[in-house]
């Protein structure tokens, strides 16, 4: 009958599983963590940009608003 599983296999596939279980649990860590990073980094992005830099080389075909004479 090849549907009985013997025992060293069924041990085998949960030393499998659990060894997939672990590698799955780490790797949610490592989302977490890097997510949390990206979080902080966009947080601080967006504190320190409160003021729109002047752009150092303008685009000349941008229509400003007009000088004086």
């Amino acid at each position: 009958d090849r549907q009985t599983i013997l025992p060293s296999q069924g041990l085998e596939a949960e030393e499998i599983q659990a060894r997939n279980v672990a590698q799955n649990q780490l790797r949610i860590e490592q989302l977490l963590s890097l997510a949390s990073e990206n979080y902080s980094l966009t947080q601080d992005l967006f504190r320190s940009d409160t003021e729109v830099p002047e752009d150092p080389h303008p685009n000349p075909a941008v229509i400003r608003d007009p000088k004086p004479d």
